[in-house]
């Protein structure tokens, strides 16, 4: 996967040699070179605040941070835990111990920690929106990859593993791995991991038989709990993601191939103020900008 990282003007730099990367959300441009192809990045490195759950040593799940001390996860993550042995793990390696658990919905399979020590690094409440891109970064251990997908339906109505009929994320991933155990607890996030949607809690197995003593497989819908009725449920005080200046849907990479029109937009972006371009015309041809 394509990482970028942020310079000390903010701007989003890719590491890939032959594009220049340009993030014009936040009205910045990373300098296209003569000859490259310009591409809009709608990611950063890993989000702020994804971790994972470990209960006396082990790995147990994931978890995301939604205050610098608030984490919530999947309730089944936590199980029949021993509060002084949990502790919450962020990407960079730094283990943080859980002084207390806050609140559990076992019905709604949710549960929010109360860490020891600040995070310094957390995200934002946002809201799902049907037909839009997903990301999950907060992977087990080992070699086991970041979720992507599409939210196939917001509001979709499911009896869960506890037996609770409640509305959910439907969630379309693209990685086809057969059953995504470990998965659970993780914070779904919006295309550019800046907001928190939802959080992750079922897998919807494959509606197969399967022999005796084989394990049942996984499909590739996955169900989510929208954040919203997680902070609700559980009492908490989180913030909510801040509306974006300009609107830019996702991009093929294709989309955009002359650098020098891309760069004029974006000087006249910068020198405008907030503003929202619809379309492009050049030549009798028409590239999409937004």
């Amino acid at each position: 996967m394509l990482r970028s990282h942020v310079d000390g003007r903010g701007v989003v730099i890719s590491n890939a040699s032959a594009e220049a990367a340009v993030d014009v959300s936040l009205g910045f441009h990373a300098g296209a070179t003569a000859g490259c192809r310009a591409v809009i990045r709608l990611r950063i490195d890993v989000a702020a605040g994804v971790g994972r759950v470990v209960i006396n040593g082990k790995d147990a799940g994931a978890g995301v941070a939604l205050g610098p001390r608030s984490v919530v996860t999947a309730s089944h993550v936590l199980g029949r835990r021993v509060e002084h042995l949990v502790s919450y793990r962020l990407a960079n390696g730094r283990t943080i111990p859980v002084e207390v658990e806050l609140q559990v919905d076992e019905s709604l399979d949710a549960a929010a920690l109360r860490l020891a020590e600040d995070l310094g690094e957390w995200l934002p409440m946002g809201a799902a929106v049907e037909g839009a891109d997903w990301v999950v970064d907060s992977p087990p251990p080992g070699n086991d990859p970041s979720l992507t997908g599409t939210i196939s339906k917001v509001g979709s109505r499911i009896k869960n593993t506890r037996g609770t009929v409640l509305e959910v994320l439907q969630l379309r991933v693209d990685q086809v791995l057969g059953d995504y155990r470990g998965y659970s607890g993780s914070g779904v996030l919006d295309r550019q991991g800046r907001a928190v949607v939802g959080l992750l809690v079922e897998q919807k197995h494959l509606r197969l038989p399967t022999t005796l003593g084989q394990p049942r497989q996984s499909s590739n819908v996955l169900y989510a709990v929208p954040i919203r009725d997680v902070v609700e449920r559980l009492g908490l005080t989180v913030a909510a993601a801040r509306p974006r200046r300009l609107s830019v849907e996702a991009v093929l990479a294709d989309t955009v191939t002359r650098s020098d029109l891309l760069d004029r937009v974006v000087r006249k972006l910068i020198g405008a103020g907030p503003a929202r371009v619809v379309r492009m015309w050049g030549f009798g041809d028409r590239r999409r900008a937004s």
